[in-house]
């Protein structure tokens, strides 16, 4: 079988682990063999929504499925920075709470629309980036950080959803909607929106809403695929 299925990834799992839940599943059900399977880009584990899997001959389309613009939702927390620049890291700074609640509300969006078009990101020290023959987080697992270098990526819309409301000071936090080009981090992308606010920041929850015309609405869920997943593919 050759083609593209659009899978519902939940959060708490990795990707990876949709590819070995799938394979079980087909050797399970007998339903067909594959030589090959993979996916076009990562979602990290805590992390949901669109993850597209790659069935035998589809394989060589990831290139171009990874080449087409997201759009993900998401929370970005305010107050602190992470090592991994999203709520599974270990604090490493910590803002003052009379920073956070000076920040007016008509700062999120002209700070949102600072980061539109071109620009230069720094990829988080966590990331599956090749330094050395090795990945950067299995580095930074060792107490390695290397930094990589920053690099051009695309930020298409940036619109805030909900802005912090009269600031909850226990979490403040708001939502967020980002369409962006080809390696672009949402991470990132949260870890210097608070830079630029001058409150630190994380990025608390995301879900992929889409990529190219594939969306999360259409996308098949793992308790579903023994009995759908022939019908869902589209066949490359």
């Amino acid at each position: 079988m050759d083609g593209i299925l659009n899978v519902y990834k939940p959060a708490g799992i990795t990707s990876y682990d949709v590819i070995r839940h799938i394979k079980r599943t087909m050797r399970r059900e007998d339903l067909i063999s594959l030589s090959k399977i993979g996916h076009a880009g990562t979602l990290d584990p805590f992390a949901e929504g669109v993850l597209l899997i790659l069935l035998g001959k589809a394989t060589k389309l990831s290139g171009q499925l990874m080449d087409m613009p997201k759009v993900y939702r998401g929370t970005i927390a305010l107050g602190e920075e992470r090592d991994t620049d999203d709520l599974t890291g270990k604090v490493r700074k910590v803002s003052k709470v009379n920073k956070v609640i000076k920040v007016r509300e008509d700062d999120f969006q002209r700070i949102a629309e600072s980061f539109l078009g071109e620009i230069e990101q720094e990829p988080p020290v966590y990331s599956a980036l090749h330094w050395g023959g090795k990945r950067l987080y299995e580095l930074a697992r060792r107490g390695q950080m290397v930094q990589p270098l920053a690099r051009k990526v695309q930020v298409y819309e940036f619109k805030i959803i909900e802005p912090c409301s009269p600031f909850s000071l226990c979490s403040p936090s708001f939502s967020f909607e980002a369409k962006v080009g080809k390696g672009c981090y949402i991470r990132a992308l949260a870890r210097d929106f608070g830079r630029a606010l001058g409150t630190g920041a994380y990025l608390a929850s995301l879900t992929r809403v889409s990529v190219g015309p594939y969306h999360c609405d259409d996308g098949l869920r793992l308790q579903d695929i023994s009995k759908n997943l022939m019908a869902s593919v589209n066949y490359a």
